[in-house]
């Protein structure tokens, strides 16, 4: 007759086959008939799992609570906008606001202000943000415009020449006006 030994688990008090517990090696295991733990190994995973879960839970809880206070959107949207700045053109939000001002608040081509909603002639909703415009020869900062004058100026290749040709174009194909319409 083959006969398993079934030990009871002290956690789940459930009784279970020899190899569904992990064995043990300490000095009073040894004393054991059966060398094993006395929790199974399904509620020794959990047990030890649970305080690592708690702990974990306490710790991010804390986080983010210290995040909270600390995380600042707009302080942080700031600086994330100064590095760039600095970075690309050498410049911080300060002189940005101050340039932003000397225009008026506003692109000085089409004249709309940074927050202006734009509908595309695709359908598509654009945002006005005003980029800083830079001469690509000198590195020279020129000015704040919105990004579709931005590109059109660059797409001319900063050519004032070409700018002058397309206005004239434009200007031939415009009805005539009266006086009062021009001005």
């Amino acid at each position: 007759m083959n006969q398993q030994i079934l030990i009871k688990c002290s956690r789940c008090k459930k009784r279970k086959p020899l190899n569904a517990f992990s064995a043990d090696n300490t000095e009073r295991a040894k004393k054991r008939r059966h060398g094993k733990q006395y929790k199974c190994k399904l509620c020794n995973r959990e047990e030890s799992s649970e305080p690592t879960r708690k702990a974990k839970a306490r710790i991010l809880a804390k986080k983010s609570a210290e995040n909270a206070k600390l995380f600042n959107h707009e302080q942080y949207s700031r600086r994330i906008r100064n590095y760039q700045l600095k970075k690309k053109y050498g410049i911080d939000c300060d002189q940005y606001e101050k340039m932003l001002a000397a225009q008026h608040g506003k692109c000085p081509i089409c004249r709309r202000r940074p927050g202006e909603i734009r509908i595309l002639e695709s359908g598509l909703i654009e945002k006005i943000s005003l980029h800083v415009d830079h001469c690509h020869l000198t590195g020279k900062l020129r000015g704040l415009l919105c990004g579709k004058c931005n590109r059109a100026i660059g797409l001319l290749g900063d050519d004032i020449f070409a700018m002058q040709r397309a206005i004239e174009y434009l200007v031939s194909f415009l009805p005539p006006l009266s006086e009062e319409e021009f001005v």
